[in-house]
């Protein structure tokens, strides 16, 4: 019989997450011109035909970045969850054979809100939580996201761990911005190794011994200094 593969990382915003997304402030700067860019990322006619070139092949869908609590404030961040994470749902309903599921994003910045979305989304489908490695500029490890901790690792399904560096972390004091794509050529790596190793030195895995955390990019920055962590 023939392999079926999956693809497990694929960001695909569906149409309305899409259009409020290029309503918003950060839609109206470079990020909307960046992903208009690109229109397999909305375009789901498009997408099916990219997907259809190859046999066998099927997508695990997620947003991608800025994730949704860089877009909009802890007043509307819950409600555009929703309707990111019920718009994939429905994609992945309408073409099952495309794409066999999709991670869900929570709120980060309304952390009680977050832990509810999550439940709700992992209870109607979701396969996984996506989550940046900062919610702007600020840790994931703090004590008011334990309970989203909780919450997946009790659904039995993974986060799937994002960068999320952006410019406006800059590489050198006096700097207003990081220069030459450093925040995400070398910065994303290094922010995955960060936000790792804060889930590990704040006990959150020892806390939650079954969660499970997929990280792009091969772990960032872990492998290669393993030795100088280890310790």
């Amino acid at each position: 019989c023939r392999m079926r593969y999956i693809d497990a990382f694929n960001h695909f915003s569906p149409k309305r997450y899409f259009d409020a997304l290029i309503e918003s402030p950060a839609g109206q700067k470079d990020i909307g011109k960046r992903v208009r860019g690109i229109p397999a990322l909305y375009d789901l006619d498009l997408r099916l035909k990219v997907v259809d070139q190859f046999p066998d092949y099927t997508q695990v869908l997620s947003l991608g970045l800025p994730m949704v609590d860089r877009l909009w404030g802890p007043d509307k961040s819950p409600e555009m969850s929703k309707i990111a994470n019920d718009g994939l749902a429905e994609v992945c309903a309408k073409h099952p054979d495309r794409f066999v599921g999709y991670s869900a994003v929570v709120p980060m910045n309304a952390p009680e809100e977050a832990a509810k979305e999550a439940e709700r989304a992992l209870k109607n489908g979701a396969h996984a939580v996506q989550l940046g490695t900062n919610v702007n500029g600020k840790p994931i490890d703090g004590k008011e996201f334990w309970p989203l901790y909780e919450v997946i690792e009790k659904s039995g399904k993974p986060i799937l761990l994002h960068p999320a560096r952006s410019r406006e972390m800059i590489d050198y004091q006096g700097e207003a911005k990081s220069k030459y794509e450093i925040c995400s050529v070398l910065g994303w790596p290094f922010e995955t190794g960060v936000a790792l190793s804060r889930f590990i030195f704040s006990k959150i895995m020892d806390t939650y011994p079954k969660l499970k955390i997929v990280s792009h990019h091969l772990g960032g920055v872990i492998p290669y200094l393993e030795g100088r962590i280890g310790h």
